[in-house]
């Protein structure tokens, strides 16, 4: 009878494969967008600085 029922270890395991696929999910979004978006977020960092800089007097 006890080899009907389901073993903690398989769900266990299938929890962290979901986890594990959820997170490299997330980096494969996140290193796609950063490929894409990269130089448009380089100008807007850029712009952003010189902004601070030319408030503060260059300090």
């Amino acid at each position: 009878m006890a080899r009907l029922l389901p073993s903690r270890g398989n769900r266990n395991g299938q929890g962290v494969v979901e986890y594990g696929l959820i997170l490299g999910g997330s980096a494969m979004v996140t290193l796609v967008t950063l490929v894409f978006l990269g130089p448009v977020l380089a100008d807007v960092i850029h712009l952003i600085t010189t902004l601070i800089e030319s408030a503060t007097g260059g300090r």
